[in-house]
């Protein structure tokens, strides 16, 4: 009764309606699309990636440039389809599916704000066709969300699902790495225990993150969603051999007083250990590609020779994408520059949000998103920077943190909710455009 009464609860509802909300309202984008301009359903939504995707699930990897692309949602689209589903009909079941997973861990982690404002990000149209969005951040939300929980086996399982579609896997290790080493800090008060009656060591650990929404390990926004059941924070080790291992290995340490005193060896070991899956994952795929090239750089040669990713000085990087901007450069397609104005504008949303993160000291979630602004400002332009930002959770949850800001005065009150529900709307009118574009086939990220 009481996991119906969380379900009834209302932002688990208000999450609910915004997700059949906004998915109707691009399913209405994309029959206006094809009633425009007289093509079919299974045309509006098959369109750029999706048919790459679609080619790896029938012929594998027989273009070396489709190496690019990992394997996870060809896999789903062939499984599905052994079951008379079209692949690109199967491609817009998974998203929307797994959107509604991600936005249902956004909740539990930041509140239902941050989920709502994810549910009508302006790229939102992603999460609802055949691309790999949508599973990595239902995948990679809830590793993240486990991992805040510190139930580090289920959050290393779902790091690895999520490294089964894109690369960004292998940024989630590191962040994920970056919060065990914060969860496994000793508290000043902990070091004075460790001298107290019979000898015995309470390692209370220092929370997670230090910022606002930080001051316990588990949010308060867990009461709104707390769709899987809340894991008491201890720092003992229970995984056996993973313990015996851990102490040996703590053992083996000879490390000054000072290092030892603020760290939990024992802690961090058996996390740096299941954090291993997300990288087998990882190395299993760039092993298959080199039994299929003999190359273990054939994803790297897939992205330049491909898809032009190269790295760049920065500098080269953000004039050349300025130069992108001119209308000049794309007689005939006016969407063009505009797309990539929002991808200046994207980088611009990731540096801020960077910012405040580090000085917030919220340094797990700084590494995730500083990782990713590198790679996309070292490639030759800023490109699907607009849709990685779907995959930059803690942004969402300090948009929401902000939006929901309570000002004493009045009149500012007032004017500050009237700037949300403008922000919202035009978050929610950008992600009908960008539909449009995507169903149309027009350039869009």
């Amino acid at each position: 009764m009481r996991f119906v009464r969380h379900l009834v609860s209302r932002p688990v509802i208000t999450v609910v309606g915004v997700w059949l909300l906004s998915r109707t309202a691009l399913a209405m984008t994309a029959a206006a699309a094809m009633a425009a301009d007289g093509f079919t359903f299974h045309n509006a939504v098959g369109r750029w990636d999706v048919q790459h995707y679609i080619t790896i699930a029938n012929q594998g990897y027989e273009n070396p440039n489709d190496m690019a692309f990992f394997p996870g949602l060809p896999l789903l689209l062939k499984a599905l389809n052994n079951f008379e589903v079209p692949m690109e009909y199967a491609g817009v079941l998974l998203s929307l599916l797994a959107s509604g997973i991600a936005a249902a861990a956004l909740g539990r982690m930041y509140g239902s704000i941050a989920a709502v404002l994810w549910l009508i990000a302006p790229t939102a149209v992603f999460t609802t066709v055949g691309y790999t969005e949508a599973l990595f951040c239902a995948a990679a939300f809830w590793a993240w969300e486990r991992g805040r929980a510190q139930c580090w086996p289920v959050a290393a399982g779902l790091a690895a699902l999520a490294s089964i579609f894109r690369i960004s896997g292998l940024f989630l290790w590191g962040a994920l790495g970056l919060l065990s080493i914060q969860q496994s800090r000793r508290s000043a008060q902990a070091t004075d225990e460790q001298s107290g009656a019979n000898g015995s060591k309470s390692l209370a650990v220092v929370p997670f993150e230090q910022g606002k929404l930080s001051k316990d390990a588990l949010s308060s926004a867990t009461k709104e969603f707390p769709l899987v059941p809340q894991v008491k924070q201890t720092t003992l080790v229970h995984h056996g051999v993973l313990r015996q291992v851990a102490e040996r290995f703590s053992s083996l340490l000879r490390l000054k007083p000072r290092v030892r005193e603020y760290i939990d060896w024992q802690q961090l070991v058996v996390k740096v250990v299941w954090l291993l899956l997300p990288l087998v994952v990882l190395g299993g795929y760039m092993w298959y590609l080199h039994y299929l090239t003999g190359s273990w750089t054939a994803w790297w040669d897939a992205q330049q020779i491909g898809w032009g990713r190269t790295v760049q000085n920065p500098w080269n990087t953000l004039l050349r994408t300025i130069e992108a901007t001119h209308s000049g450069n794309w007689p005939g397609r006016p969407e063009v520059p505009w797309v990539f104005r929002a991808e200046i504008a994207s980088m611009a949303l990731g540096l801020m949000g960077a910012i405040v993160l580090a000085i917030k000291r919220r340094w797990s979630e700084f590494g995730w998103i500083a990782v990713q602004l590198v790679a996309f400002g070292t490639s030759v332009w800023y490109i699907s920077v607009n849709r990685a930002v779907l995959l930059w959770f803690p942004l969402f949850g300090m948009a929401a943190t902000v939006l929901t800001r309570e000002l004493k005065n009045r009149r500012l009150r007032i004017a500050w909710r009237v700037t949300a529900v403008v922000g919202v709307a035009a978050s929610f009118t950008l992600m009908i455009i960008w539909g449009w574009l995507f169903y149309t086939a027009q350039w869009c990220s």
